[in-house]
């Protein structure tokens, strides 16, 4: 049996190479210079086109967020001793306004003197609430700054700046506000309770007071030009009188209080108003020149209002006492005989804040 020869290299027929071809052996595979122009022609055809399908895709299509967003900044190591870049801080003196009604004095509330006293005891619980104070400044210098002072305050306006007695600080909104406002200035403040304050003394311990935020300050102590004012019309001689002896009572009484007290005195005198006594309806400028009568014929006689005094039975009468002074009534009595004064018009008293009326007084 014959098998095929498996290496037996079948030939394909010769195709004959064109005429003018100079390399006439068959078995030269030399390609055909047009067949290979063409075939890179076609290549590079194809390599423009997908290059413009590509192009066309990517400048038709929307870029995407990552494409849109900006680059991220580069970090630059700073210098050791570089300071870090401060943020831009809001203009100093003047806030914007967060309160529509900041201005509006209507929305706040004045006080009675028990709301006020409930506000200093426990500002905290009042923070946010709106009210009306009064007061005068009492320091406002380098110390508080541009825009807080302290002050003391009260719920109304009073006469005397000394009857204002909450300590309290004042922060205004603005320094504007407050440029022209001094120590001792009165004030009318529109405030916001922001609660309460610590700060230190100048004696070294700390106190807390009541914290406002003003909005709107008037001042009280520069009003405006008024009329003068109508003179008040001199006392007449009554009240006079009556003033006069006020005042030698007050000045009397604290001798007698360091040198009389608890002793025996002769009593020359007790008078009111109004009293109808030897003859006469007893006035002020009655009771005033019978004193001054008997203090200058016994220069150390004093007056006293019994009302000051435990050992007198009535509040209102003005009493003249003699000078000297006995541990015993009769000492006193004794001398009532010696200046020839009858039992009506001298007779001994105890002068005492603390003894009763009872057993202070005796009668030749």
């Amino acid at each position: 049996m014959v098998y095929p020869n498996p290496y037996y290299d079948h030939q394909q027929p010769t195709i004959p190479w064109p005429d003018g071809y100079d390399d006439s052996e068959p078995k030269r595979h030399n390609g055909s210079p047009i067949a290979a122009a063409s075939v890179s022609g076609g290549i590079a055809v194809l390599v423009l086109a997908v290059g413009v399908l590509v192009g066309l895709q990517l400048s038709g299509s929307e870029p995407t967020d990552a494409d849109s967003a900006s680059p991220s900044p580069t970090v630059v190591a700073s210098a050791p001793n570089t300071p870090a870049p401060t943020m831009p801080q809001e203009p100093a003196g003047r806030r914007a306004p967060t309160d529509p009604t900041r201005l509006d004095r209507s929305t706040y509330e004045s006080l009675t003197a028990r709301e006020f006293a409930l506000m200093a005891k426990d500002p905290h619980a009042w923070a946010g609430q709106k009210i009306v104070v009064y007061g005068v400044i009492t320091q406002f210098d380098s110390a508080t700054g541009a825009t807080s002072f302290r002050a003391d305050t009260g719920p109304a306006p009073v006469t005397n700046a000394y009857d204002y007695d909450q300590n309290t600080f004042v922060t205004a909104h603005d320094a504007d506000m407050v440029a022209n406002f001094v120590q001792k200035d009165r004030v009318t403040l529109y405030v916001e309770v922001q609660g309460a304050m610590t700060y230190e003394t100048q004696i070294g311990g700390s106190t807390t007071v009541p914290s406002l935020m003003a909005n709107i300050i008037e001042s009280t102590s520069r009003p405006a030009a008024r009329p003068a004012p109508i003179p008040a019309p001199l006392p007449d001689a009554e009240t006079s009188s009556g003033n006069q002896l006020r005042s030698i009572v007050a000045s009397d009484k604290p001798m007698v209080l360091a040198t009389m007290t608890d002793t025996w005195v002769p009593q020359l005198s007790s008078k009111r108003l109004g009293l109808v006594a030897e003859g006469r309806t007893w006035t002020h400028a009655a009771i005033l020149a019978e004193h001054q009568r008997l203090r200058q014929t016994y220069p150390g006689a004093r007056l006293l209002w019994s009302g000051d005094w435990s050992t007198f039975s009535h509040s209102n009468f003005w009493v003249t006492i003699a000078g000297p002074t006995y541990p015993t009534a009769e000492g006193a009595l004794a001398w009532c005989r010696n200046n020839q004064f009858d039992r009506d018009h001298c007779f001994a008293k105890l002068v005492s804040t603390t003894h009763a009326v009872e057993g202070s007084t005796d009668y030749n």
